[in-house]
């Protein structure tokens, strides 16, 4: 208490008083007898009368705390109205209040000027908040001022000096108010009563009297005046700055020009009080009503937005701007015109009102004319006479007082005020305006200047017809020299003048507002011609200062500028500078795109030979511009500033660079968000570097090749450097901007250049603390730098160390020879143990090294040792003899890096980016290359062992848990799905992964292929994960525990989803190891967040809460993420749990909003709820489960999950075949949509069955809730999904019934009904075809994909149903049940015998076994398709059932299955190849073909191999379809045999009938488009005939031929090729056409662009909205159009049908494929027959064949991936390798079945992404070339392909193996259909085709007789015979030694 102010005590505390009133309740109250505040305030007297005391020091606070306390109170509170009653008495008792008291008496004192002031301040911001704030009241507040303002007046006109100071001054703190707070005066009324008021204050009356007082002798010695009698101007003293009239001076702002803030006279003295009264003349009082007038007239046109604060009492607040009101109204008024201003208000507009206007106007004009001729408040003579006696000495405003400056300021701007007020122009005042600025203009104040433009442009802005005659005015004086304004810019360091940028705003004005087009062109033009050239000096000179030789003197800030004779410097350069400011500024203000372009390219045709002041002042206007510009414009200004620096000579100032260089790194930090300005501007700074670092090469070899060793070569050299230097400044500059980020992905440009950059700054010693060069600026810098540079060299420079570096141009042999030893020593010193290996090495080599020391040096100090990790990716860096000093320098940097942290920790300094940087490590630590993962486990243990407490870091220790998990989760694609960049989107096996995603982190992992590699990575962080959690666990267990347990908790969620997470189980084996002692058990925030139930209230707005959420689940808003859905379900549980009832609502919301919202993750949320429920109230389960059961029959209504019928079967031939290559993206989505459906139900279930083994044993009423769920499930058994996925959880439920069954005894109804429902359940499984899915999503029924952990889950699930099936026996035990009778339940249809029923029963028990173990035995081969040992799985089943079935028995099972379901039966064909079952199918389907009606399979068995006459009445029952109608170049193809068409076809008439009677029937625009068509495919297509003559000439002359006829081709809109219907050619390249080799024919190749369609599928979202429908997720993808260059081949004379053959079968295998879930690429290219003997073929897009690669000098596919794709290492070499792979195995199938020949090299191509494509099918089934089939019968399958796979050994070449067994028995399934589609074309005459026997052969191939397993080990021998045959080895030499492939 001590320290406090005890003079301010009692006002702090009034004022925190008055804070805490203005926020409770109002100090008015009646009843408030403890307001101190109210009752402190002074008496008041509405009575004119002086009859009370003057105010005390403690009444003063009280008003002061009073008038708070109404600033504090909020606008819309309803107390302000009752404050003006007791602020009105008290403004009007200010004058007693405030008034001296006798001097004699004991408390005489003077007048406290300073409360004054403060109290009037004070009292009026708190009548005006009360206005502003009740609008209704706002009048009474108008009239409280005027009547203010009116006792003001009368105070000044009184003779006692006292009063008149006091008068002068409230009437200053008044001026000051209404200048800087808004008053907003919406009615003419109010405007004009103020406006009086103030005018009054400046009446004649007023203004004598204040001359008379000033006119008496005084005890004080101050001027009465700054006159003298004879009119000469005096210097005021410096007390004058004090005074009203003080404080002129230019504000320095573009939009105001106005005299200084005039300070509030505060003295305390009586010695004070009598200066006031000697500086205030009239003429500063005529100031300061001038000010108040303008604010008011001012505001009224342009209201100002109020911005009080309640908090902001006596400081300004948000008004700290000097006048902001009135400022910002003038600003609003010079910019836009009033009409455009809301809310604005005229006295014109009022004839009652506008007398004020013209009173007003007319005291301004007076005096003007006053202080023009020095009378009345005027000076001297006038300002006029003096002009005329100083003649050419005051043309430049010298001799003005500043009052007079500043009063023709105000006049200037409230005339122009009163003009707008009456919509009117006033001609006289334009006049005068107009006259400032002729030829008497340097008479005139600078800031007199700049409020005429300003007026000016305000005029034209509102009255745009003055903008052409007022343009030629403004130019005339933009152009004109002004030596004032030179004076001020050569006084000012060459600063513009603020009258500069205002012509510039007025000439825009004028500009825009003219109707004349050309005038802002023609006005550049003529201000860019009043640049001085070199020609031209003098007269502009002589111009300029009208023939006399002046000087600028310095002046204070009591004067304006004058002209001091003999010392003017070059007119020339500043008149010059500032005129290119006016450009620039008339440009800026202009702001159109292509006025900005044309003045940058003006100023820099101006910049070129321009002197070193005129270039500076261009380059400095440059740069404004250019931030508007557009990218390629600061391209070309950088361009032209980098021009400069380089021909700068260092010894000559003349071209000095320093200017350059400012406004390079000016540009630079401005270039901001602008991504591709930075890139251009950083490339050039790159290339400027490099060309200067070059030229100090050249200067030094200079140096040394003179024999006189001149020092000028050296100097220059010196000098270069420096220069250099300098330059890492702009590129600093450049890279602080945030769009700079050149480290992120760069491109090899972008490393290039830095890396050059830095191998300069290396060499010339930059990099060195000692540098002479580079001072501690610059090395700031370059830290800056270095924190951008990306690693300086990328991954994919290949052999980058002994090609790129050795060659690298920055490094002259001459000078490099000479520093090398330098170099070398220097690299010793630094790692001396290397020494024997530096020596030898080459100056590039040596430098690289230093360059990664030191780069990565700088950048460890800026806390980012991670970056050295990156170099060590590069197989040439790793193999060269650098790579043990590249090691040897990261062994440097991680001590250099724990000595500086060492440092910080003392200072407990550790900084941000160390948590980052082990997070990175960690993360390298999985790295591909095992070099990167080595340095990265050593920095991680130097670092984790030095800082042991950075282990208490929450994100390293989730980093650390989150990459062991997705370490696990790597290894396991190796057997299972799972391998995708996302969570929820999941790819089958044999297409791995390369980049896993954490969905808790922003952390992703980039591995290898190599499974082999992963566990080792795997098990070697473990280990160290372990290690490292061992010493934080003992340093900090309790810190850990919580770590812990909160990686725990947001892992809950994957943990329910049964995902082994490696990372959450061993925190979890962590937390149990802390000893109880250490621990901080945690049940997490839910007992924080229930309800409290003893609170009715809160209970029933928690269940309208619940109520609403599960509402807007169910109608389908917004989704409520799984987060919020997990904390409302456990609260939830928690009110159920301390209810004592059964909450029947709540508990029902618990159910059912995770079921409706039917996600994996939401259905996991509910079950962690449940289980707890259960858990803690056992006598809730029964209702539980029955609302789970409910629900479950929810998602049966709603079609939901497994009873969704979105995935369910539609063939691969049932949708159109696409001609296009196999789409990955389509078979992420077709399983991520199928895992969503059903993932829910499998939770379900897999809950279920743990429960009921929990309870079957004790709770009747829970059994009962099972046996309700199961048979509501069983019911709708025909809506359970069939697609493979759903196998599980179909049968899961299918064992739960079963397990029911076992466990229950019930009335025999009951009992075989529900047995009769499971097995109905059980069957229907087998009533789909084994080997086909679902639409869309179709797999095999063995599984999609090949998830390996999925299908031994379903085998060993399937086993455990054969058992219980087979277990399973009838109780019937009447009436007795352990059930409680519930009625309504249904009972057994039928009445007959248990015995019947049992036998029955056993014949159905026999039949599912022998389908379980056929589909287990399946399922087994699709597991293990190579029988491989290792992969095998053991059997729980004893034998086989399917051998102990005798031969009789066959028929009766399958008429068992007929009886049940007749698709069973015609199914068992496809499952058991015995000839008994096919005849007893075929029989039965004959004998009721009307039940398989609905069975497409049924249709082989009831026709057979041909039709038979029992089949005739049958085939009426089945659909018929549509046939597609030929397309008509398919019947023109077909109507001739040969490739000359001269050989008809015996359809040949039949077709030309058709195609006659198809273009007939076409009319309008059907025809209009085929006439369309046909003419322009005839265009394209004859270019072949018309290029027949040139077959015998050269290549550049066909070449010639082609381009003239494609030149003459016009696209249509619509057309199409006839390759591609899907989409239509949009453009056509005329100079692509190409001549193809051919002996005979002439085809040729051209390029058309291609408009097209396709579905695209977004990323999977983890989160999914919960009220999407199956089918919206299903088709989810969004079309998009997209266009592409189409290559295409136009043949003529070559049968193409036969290639269209092959791709359709091709493009058919696919969709088998695709169906599968198996990732086989396969391209079947477009091949279209459009008559005989010619076609059009697409070309590959992107590929090369293997010839090609064999023509250059590729030895090897190998070397060719290596060379294209990076080492083996790389993600793009294994990516690349994985599709070769994976198209491999497809075109190998696709060979054999197809029997594709004439494989040679010229024949196979490779495209861009790896993969291999076969083309050119002329040789198929039963022909080779020349007529003998000598290729293998297999596939080929050379040693390079196998070598590319990784040899015989590898892993690629074992999934080699296995996707072509996959691919075999995936296709054979299909077989009769496609031998269907070849055998239609045995009658073409095709020479590939030898009759029957080819069909024969053919379905020889797919080995239908076989089993599942044979045919697999069958295609194992194909690949085996396949593997290096040494025919397919004979047959490629044969073809390159007949036709020069090469192999």
């Amino acid at each position: 208490m001590d320290s406090l102010d005890t003079n301010n005590l009692e006002l702090l505390i009034l004022e925190a008083l008055a804070e805490n009133y203005a926020a409770g309740t109002t100090i008015h109250n009646d009843d408030d007898t403890s307001n101190v505040i109210v009752k402190g305030l002074p008496a008041t007297s509405s009575s004119a009368v002086d009859d009370l005391d003057s105010w005390g020091e403690s009444q003063v606070n009280h008003v002061l705390s009073y008038c708070r306390y109404v600033q504090s109170l909020p606008d819309a509170s309803e107390h302000l109205p009752a404050c003006l009653d007791t602020l009105q008495p008290l403004l009007h008792g200010l004058w007693n209040g405030m008034r001296p008291e006798d001097a004699s008496g004991s408390a005489g004192k003077m007048v406290d000027f300073k409360r004054v002031s403060e109290l009037t301040s004070v009292m009026l911001r708190a009548i005006f908040h009360i206005g502003s704030s009740t609008s209704a009241q706002f009048g009474d507040i108008v009239v409280v001022f005027v009547n203010f303002l009116k006792a003001l007046a009368e105070k000044l006109e009184t003779r006692d000096e006292s009063i008149l100071a006091t008068a002068l001054t409230i009437l200053t703190a008044t001026h000051e108010h209404l200048l800087t707070y808004p008053i907003a005066l919406p009615s003419h009324g109010q405007l004009s009563s103020i406006s009086s008021a103030v005018q009054r204050l400046a009446s004649p009356q007023v203004i004598s009297n204040l001359e008379t007082v000033n006119s008496n002798p005084s005890p004080v010695s101050s001027p009465a005046s700054t006159s003298d009698k004879d009119g000469a101007i005096r210097n005021r003293s410096e007390d004058f700055h004090s005074g009203p009239s003080a404080g002129f001076q230019p504000t320095g702002n573009d939009d105001e020009y106005r005299p200084r803030q005039i300070s509030s006279v505060r003295p305390t003295h009586m010695y004070e009080q009598i200066a006031i009264l000697r500086r205030f003349s009239g003429m500063d009082l005529a100031l300061l009503v001038l000010d108040m007038q303008g604010a008011i007239l001012c505001q009224s046109l342009a209201p100002v937005e109020l911005r009080t604060t309640h908090d902001t009492f006596f400081s300004r607040g948000d008004y700290k701007e000097e006048h902001y009101a009135s400022n910002t109204s003038w600003s609003t008024l010079n910019r836009v015109t009033v009409q455009d201003i809301p809310l604005f208000t005229r006295l014109g507009e009022s004839e009652e009102h506008c007398g004020v206007l013209e009173v007003v106007a007319s005291a301004a004009v007076q005096w003007w004319d006053e202080i023009m001729h020095g009378s009345g408040i005027g000076l001297g003579v006038g300002i006029a006479r003096r002009f005329v006696d100083r003649g050419q000495s005051g043309i430049n405003g010298g001799g003005l007082d500043y009052g007079e400056n500043a009063v023709m300021i105000a006049i200037l701007k409230l005339l122009t005020l009163t003009s707008l007020h009456a919509d009117q122009v006033d001609e006289a005042h334009l006049a005068r305006l107009r006259s400032i600025l002729s030829d008497k203009v340097s008479s005139y104040h600078t800031a007199v200047l700049e409020m005429t433009l300003a007026c000016i442009g305000t005029f034209v802005l509102n009255f745009p017809y003055l903008a052409t005659s007022t343009t030629p005015i403004i130019r005339k004086f933009a152009t004109t020299p002004l030596l004032l304004l030179e004076a001020e810019m050569a006084n000012n360091g060459m600063e513009v003048s603020e009258v500069v940028f205002a012509t510039a705003r007025c000439l825009s004005i004028c500009v825009k507002t003219s109707p004349n087009d050309d005038l802002t062109n023609s006005t550049l033009y003529s201000l860019m011609n009043a640049l001085p050239h070199g020609g031209d000096t003098a007269s502009v000179l002589n111009r300029s200062i009208r023939g006399v030789s002046v000087a600028f003197a310095d002046y204070g800030r009591d004067r304006s500028p004058t002209l001091s004779w003999g010392k003017f410097p070059d007119n020339r350069k500043t008149f010059g500078a500032s005129t290119i400011s006016l450009i620039s500024r008339f440009a800026l203000e202009i702001d159109r795109p292509e006025v900005i372009q044309v003045t940058v390219s003006m100023l820099l045709q101006r910049l070129h030979g321009a002197d070193p002041v005129i270039e500076g002042a261009i380059i400095n206007n440059l740069i404004p511009l250019v931030s508007k510009a557009n990218d390629d414009l600061v391209h070309e200004v950088v361009q032209a500033f980098t021009a400069i620096y380089r021909s700068s000579n260092p010894e000559d100032p003349r071209t000095s660079s320093n200017a350059v260089l400012a406004g390079l790194t000016t540009l630079a930090r401005g270039l901001g968000a602008r991504p591709k300005a930075c890139s251009a501007f950083l490339t050039e700074m790159f290339s400027l570097f490099i060309d200067k670092g070059a030229s100090v090469q050249s200067a030094w070899s200079q140096a040394q090749s003179s024999k006189t060793h001149e020092k000028v070569p050296v100097n220059a050299a010196t000098q270069t450097l420096s220069e250099l230097a300098a330059l890492l400044l702009p590129i600093d500059a450049v890279l602080a901007n945030p769009a700079c980020t050149p480290s992120l992905d760069p491109s090899p440009d972008v490393v290039g250049a830095f890396r050059d950059m830095w191998f300069l700054c290396v060499v010339y010693g930059f990099t060195r603390d000692n540098s002479s060069y580079v001072n501690e600026s610059g090395r700031a810098a370059l830290r800056r730098i270095a924190s951008k540079t990306p690693a300086l060299i990328l991954e994919k420079d290949k052999d980058y160390v002994n090609s790129g570096l050795e060659y690298n141009p920055v490094f002259r042999r001459d000078y490099t020879h000479t520093v090398l030893p330098q170099q070398r020593n220097s690299l010793t010193e630094l790692l001396p143990k290397r020494a024997n290996e530096i020596r030898n090495f080459s100056m590039p080599q040596a430098t690289l090294v230093q360059t990664v020391h030191d780069l990565e040096l700088l950048r460890t100090i800026n806390g980012r040792p991670s970056v050295i990790l990156d170099y060590f990716c590069n197989d040439s860096l790793n193999e060269s003899p650098i790579a043990g000093c590249l090691e040897a320098v990261a062994d440097k940097l991680i001590h250099a890096y724990l000595s500086g942290l060492s440092a910080q920790v003392l200072g407990h300094e550790m900084p941000q980016t160390v948590t980052e940087e082990v997070r990175k490590m960690i993360v390298a630590t999985t790295h591909r290359y095992a070099k990167v993962r080595q340095i990265a486990i050593k920095y991680l243990n130097a670092i984790l062992t030095s800082f042991s407490a950075l282990m208490c870091d929450r994100r390293i220790v989730f980093t650390l848990l989150e990459v062991l998990t997705l370490l696990r989760r790597s290894c396991e694609d190796e057997f299972v799905d799972e391998a995708s960049d996302t969570r929820s989107t999941c790819v089958p096996m044999y297409s791995p992964s390369y980049k896993y995603r954490s969905d808790k982190l922003d952390l992703s992992l980039h591995l290898t292929d190599d499974f082999g590699v992963r566990n080792t990575i795997t098990r070697q962080m473990y280990e160290l994960a372990c290690k490292w959690l061992d010493s934080a666990v003992g340093r900090a267990p309790i810190e850990m525990q919580s770590i812990l347990q909160r990686y725990l908790r947001e892992s809950r969620d994957t943990l329910l989803l049964d995902q082994v997470e490696m990372g959450a189980g061993l925190a979890m084996e962590y937390s149990k190891a802390i000893p109880r002692s250490d621990r901080q058990e945690s049940l997490g925030d839910i007992g924080t967040t229930a309800p409290n139930l003893s609170s009715v209230f809160e209970l029933s707005a928690f269940q309208r809460q619940m109520t609403d959420a599960l509402q807007t689940v169910r109608t389908g808003g917004p989704a409520m993420a799984t987060p919020a859905l997990r904390r409302l379900l456990l609260r939830a549980t928690a009110v159920l749990i301390s209810s004592p009832m059964i909450e029947r609502d709540i508990l029902h919301c618990l159910v059912a909003l995770p079921m409706r919202t039917f996600t994996a993750l939401g259905i996991a949320a509910g079950v962690d709820a449940w289980t707890w429920l259960v858990a803690e109230r056992p006598d809730i389960e029964v209702a539980l489960l029955s609302e789970i059961s409910d629900e479950w029959e929810w998602t049966i209504q709603a079609s939901r999950g497994l009873f969704s019928d979105t995935i369910n079967y539609i063939g691969p031939f049932e949708r159109p075949i696409e001609y296009s290559p196999t789409d990955k993206t389509t078979l992420d989505h077709d399983l991520a949509v199928a895992k969503r459906l059903l993932q829910p139900h499998t939770l379900l279930t897999q809950v279920l069955s743990s429960r009921f083994q929990a309870v079957k044993y004790r709770d009747r009423g829970t059994m009962l809730a099972f046996f309700r769920l199961l048979t509501r499930s069983f019911k709708a058994h025909k809506q359970m999904s069939s697609h493979s996925l759903a196998r599980e959880v179909r049968f899961s439920l299918i064992l739960l019934a079963f397990q029911v069954l076992g466990s229950s005894r019930m009335e025999t109804d009951f009992e075989l009904k529900f047995r009769d429902d499971i097995f109905a359940a059980a069957l229907s499984w087998f009533a789909v075809k084994p080997l086909q899915v679902v639409l869309g999503f179709a797999s095999s029924r063995w599984s999609f994909g090949s998830n390996r952990v999925q299908l031994g889950a379903e085998i060993k699930l399937l086993e455990e149903v054969f058992t219980a099936v087979e277990h399973d026996r009838i109780r019937a035990h009447h009436r007795l049940s352990s059930l409680p009778h519930s009625e309504g339940m249904s009972r057994a249809s039928g009445q007959i015998s248990l015995r019947d029923y049992a036998s029955r029963n056993t014949e159905r028990v026999q039949l599912l076994n022998l389908l379980l173990e056929n589909e287990i035995s399946r399922l087994r081969v699709w597991m293990n398709v190579t029988s491989d040992p290792v992969k095998e799985l053991p059997s729980s089943l004893r034998s086989s059932l399917e051998s102990t079935i005798s031969h009789d028995a066959w028929p009766r099972m399958v008429r068992a299955a007929w009886h049940i379901d007749p698709a069973i039966a015609v199914h068992m064909g496809e499952r058991f190849k015995i000839p008994l079952v096919h005849s007893e199918i075929t029989r039965v389907v004959k004998l009721a073909p009307r039940a398989v009606v609905e069975v497409p399979e049924a249709l082989q068995y009831l026709l057979g191999i041909e039709l038979q006459r029992d089949a005739l009445l049958a085939i009426r029952l089945f659909k018929l379809y549509d046939p597609i109608v030929p397309i008509i170049w398919n019947m023109k193809a077909n109507c001739y045999k040969d490739d000359g068409g001269e050989v008809e076809d015996p359809m040949k008439p039949t077709l030309d009938r058709m195609v006659d009677l198809v273009v007939s029937a076409l009319s309008g625009k059907a025809r209009a488009f085929y006439d369309l068509e046909f003419n322009f495919f005839n265009e394209v297509t004859s270019i072949s005939g018309k290029l027949k003559p040139f077959i015998k000439k050269s290549k550049p002359e066909k070449k010639a031929k082609i381009d003239e006829e494609m030149a003459k081709i016009d696209v249509q809109v619509g057309v199409y090729l006839p390759s591609n219907p899907d989409g239509v050619v949009v453009d056509v390249d005329k100079k692509s056409g190409r001549p193809l080799q051919s002996h005979a024919k002439a085809p040729f190749m051209a390029t058309f662009k291609v408009r097209k369609e396709r579905i695209e599928y977004g990323k999977g979202n983890e989160e999914p909205s919960a009220q999407l429908s199956d089918e919206f997720v299903e088709l989810q993808g969004r079309k998009v159009q997209y266009e592409v260059w189409q290559a295409a081949i136009f043949k003529v004379g070559d049968d193409c049908r036969q290639d269209v053959l092959a791709l359709q079968i091709i493009a058919m295998f696919k969709n088998v494929f695709m169906k599968a879930g198996l990732v086989l690429y396969l391209f079947p290219y477009r091949v279209t027959a459009t008559a005989p003997g010619c076609g059009v073929i697409d070309v590959v897009p992107n590929a090369t064949s293997r010839d090609e690669m064999g023509r250059a000098k590729i030895n090897n596919l190998y070397s060719y991936f290596v060379d294209k794709y990076g080492s083996p290492d790389a993600t793009a070499f294994q990516k690349a390798r994985l599709n070769f792979v994976q198209s491999m195995a497809a075109y190998s199938v696709a060979c054999y079945i197809l029997q594709i020949k004439d494989r040679h090299n010229g024949n196979i191509m490779i495209d861009g992404e790896g993969h291999i494509v076969h083309i050119d099918f002329g040789f198929l089934f039963d022909i080779g070339p020349g007529g003998v089939k000598f290729e293998p019968n297999s596939f080929k399958l050379s040693h390079e392909m196998v070598v590319l796979m990784g040899g015989r050994e590898s892993q690629g070449y074992r999934m080699f193996q296995e996707l072509t067994v996959k691919a075999f028995l995936a296709i054979r399934p299909y077989a009769e259909q496609l031998i269907d589609t070849v055998h239609l074309m045995l009658g073409t005459g095709l020479p590939s085709f030898k009759g029957e026997p080819t069909i024969k052969r053919l379905r020889d191939r797919f080995q239908l007789h076989l089993s599942e397993r044979a045919a697999a080990e069958y295609m194992m021998g194909v690949i085996k015979n396949a593997h290096e045959n040494y025919r397919s080895t004979v047959y490629d030499g044969f073809q390159k030694a007949q036709n020069g492939i090469p192999y």
